[in-house]
This record gives C-alpha cells, sequence and structure tokens, in this order.
C-alpha cells in the first residue's frame, strides 16, 4: 500500500502521521516559526524526522491556514505563521526537498476531508458533509458526492466573514458583525478577559459573550446545512467542540418550533469527533486523492484585454 504522510499545520504546532502506520509515529511539536521561509524549513525539517522512522514516502500532503492555492502549491494571508499577502510557494520548495509530489489544502478543508473518511469508514453509504471550525478563526470545509468541495474561487465553505449578527463587533476583514469576530478565538481573546477557554465553564465569567457565540455557531450551521444539505454536519475547533453541548440545546429549540428547522438541521445531524480522530492530519494525507480542479479565470484581466480567454 502506498506510503504518504499527512501534515497538519497550525499557528502553534505542527502534527505529522503516516498513512497506513501506527498512530504511534505520530509527531506533534511545536511550530516555533514565524515567516514563510522560517515555516517551511520547520516542517521540512519535521518531515525529515519522521521519514528517518518510515522510510520515503509517496507523497505528501499538507493542511496549512491561510488562502491557498492547491494547483500552486502556495500559501498566502497566513496571519498566524507571518505569512502576508505574498504567495509562499510552500508545496514546490518541500516537493523539491524530497523529490515527490507535495499537496497543499487549507487546513480546515483538509480537515473536512478527514472527518468524512473518519465517519464513512462506519457509514459507506455517506455522501457529503460539511465541517464547522470555530477556533482562533472560523471557517467550514464542504464535501459534496465524496468529494472535496472548493467552489468556482477556492473559497466554499468560507462562512468566516458572513454577516451574522454583532453588528458592533469589527473584523480584521473590513467588515462588521463577521461570525469570526463573534465567535474566534482571537476576537474572544479581546472581549472575554478570562479567555476563550473559560467562556464555557460552569458558571461562565461572561454568559452573555457564552451565548452570543453559541446562537452565532447555531446560525452559521443552520446556513450551512441550508446551502449544502449534507447528510452530516461535524462541529470542530477548540471553540466549537466545548460549545457544542450548548449549540444542539439551541438547535432542539429551533426544531421543537419550526417544523422547517426541524428539516433543515436537527440536532441529532450535528455531530463532533474527538481530537484523536486526527482529522486534519488523515485529510491531508488523501490529498492526493482531490486534485483540483481550473480555478475561475481573471474576469478582469480578460476584460482589460478585450474579453479574450485562454
Amino acid at each position: 500500500m502506498t506510503l504518504r504522510i499527512g501534515v497538519d499545520v497550525g499557528g502553534t504546532s505542527i502534527r505529522l502521521r503516516p498513512f497506513p502506520g501506527p498512530a504511534e509515529l505520530r509527531i506533534e511539536a511545536e511550530t516555533g516559526a514565524t515567516g514563510p521561509e522560517a515555516v517551511g524549513e520547520r516542517i521540512g525539517y519535521l518531515l525529515d524526522r519522521l521519514v528517518l522512522q518510515t522510510g520515503p514516502p509517496a507523497e505528501i500532503g499538507i493542511g496549512v491556514p491561510g488562502q491557498v492555492d492547491p494547483r500552486a502549491g502556495t500559501v498566502r494571508h497566513a496571519v498566524n505563521l507571518g505569512i502576508d499577502g505574498v504567495p509562499y510557494p510552500l508545496g514546490p520548495r518541500l516537493a523539491e526537498r524530497f523529490g515527490i509530489p507535495v499537496h497543499v489544502e487549507n487546513d480546515v478543508r483538509a480537515a473536512a476531508l478527514g472527518a468524512f473518511h473518519h465517519i464513512a469508514s462506519d457509514r459507506p453509504d455517506l455522501e457529503s458533509l460539511v465541517y464547522l471550525s470555530a477556533g482562533t478563526g472560523v471557517s467550514a470545509g464542504v464535501v459534496l458526492h465524496r468529494r472535496l468541495h472548493r467552489g468556482r474561487q477556492g473559497i466554499a465553505g468560507e462562512i468566516g466573514h458572513s454577516p451574522l449578527g454583532g453588528d458592533d463587533l469589527p473584523c480584521p476583514c473590513g467588515l462588521y458583525g463577521c461570525l469570526e469576530a463573534i465567535a474566534g478565538g482571537r476576537s474572544l481573546e479581546q472581549r472575554v478577559t478570562e479567555g476563550p477557554k473559560a467562556l464555557f465553564g460552569d458558571p461562565s465569567p461572561a454568559p452573555t459573550e457564552r451565548d452570543r457565540v453559541v446562537d452565532a455557531l447555531a446560525r452559521a450551521l443552520r446556513v450551512l446545512a441550508a446551502a449544502y444539505d449534507p447528510d452530516v454536519l461535524v462541529l470542530g475547533g477548540s471553540i466549537g467542540l466545548d460549545a457544542a453541548p450548548l449549540v444542539r440545546e439551541v438547535l432542539a429549540g429551533t426544531s421543537s418550533t419550526s417544523p422547517f428547522g426541524a428539516v433543515v438541521l436537527s440536532p441529532d445531524r450535528l455531530t463532533t469527533l474527538p481530537p484523536d480522530a486526527d482529522i486534519g492530519v488523515a485529510g491531508a494525507a488523501r490529498l492526493g486523492e482531490e486534485p483540483p480542479r481550473l480555478l475561475a479565470p481573471d474576469t478582469n484581466a480578460a476584460s482589460a484585454e478585450g474579453g479574450r480567454r485562454p
């Protein structure tokens, strides 16, 4: 069986694991690097460590925060990694280093792929899934017809910058009331002095903020359910997992008072997965099975050239 390595890159830690292979071979280490070249070198160093134990893999898949072009293997706007708006060729650099294909995708989309295959192992009839991740940021990944759905411009599932209430809250994207401004960890740290982890304690030090987050996540799940009508929705991320029991209660209330709400998203349609499911790493390892289609052409450039397109 083909040996593949999955890599899940975060602002604080990097996780790697071979597939197939025992979970004991998994490496988890601090990211410990800022800036594109330093992050790329850190990933390469950790891959070197793992390859010494596994032998050379056939391919590598990497899930990384930020705006990713999976065709070119580049990443930009990964704030927590110190990668700015200049595309950094993470995939090509590591492919040259290891001499094998390296696939790069946004970390939430990679995790959605991992979540789908994790659940599909017990549900072979599973066709579609939406994964909503609420952690430092908020985003979603979509799987339709058993394939990763990226959308025309590669932004399918980017619900974090959809206005879902809280019009008083500014978002770094320049808008107000974005889901990420309400429920994202970076924004919560500025509003909840005890920190996001304390928000769902019993009792909560900031119940109003807690309820605001829970309501926003429930709204987001209903929007995603109505937009994609998936077989299952998965709520994840550090904040999403903590909020999940309360989100279920909100959804149950909606289902009991609205027949349509019950059809769109009943509480039993929502699930969570334990952190040891390693969906980010497992999904990254499968990226070679998900070749990206060409994204939309630059219509502005086409207009400037008299509407001609390649």
